[in-house]
């Protein structure tokens, strides 16, 4: 699979998860994998942290439903700015059958 490439516009953390990063990704036939992930910030710097590709499942209150595929890093919210650059790769599918194709 090809890189995950985003330019974060918000980040909020969701209490036993982590932080979650906002536009969630693009993605067809997403599974749940572990990440390495690269942060390229607007001043320049860059780091790399690891994350993890979240599948979330929404049903909306008018009835619909909606699938998102978040990438989710273990770091404050402040760590993530928006303009942050993200390009995740992923490292390890979560257990057996979660293969990403």
């Amino acid at each position: 699979m090809d890189p995950i490439t985003l330019v974060v516009k918000d980040a909020f953390v969701i209490r036993g998860r982590g932080v979650l990063v906002y536009p969630a990704v693009d993605i067809d036939h997403a599974k749940p994998a572990r990440l390495t992930v690269d942060l390229a910030y607007p001043d320049g710097t860059t780091r790399q942290v690891p994350g993890q590709l979240m599948i979330e499942f929404q049903i909306l209150l008018n009835g619909g439903r909606r699938t998102d595929v978040l990438v989710v890093l273990d770091e404050s919210v402040g760590a993530v700015p928006p303009g942050t650059t993200l390009t995740a790769r992923i490292v390890d599918h979560d257990g057996p059958g979660n293969a990403t194709e």
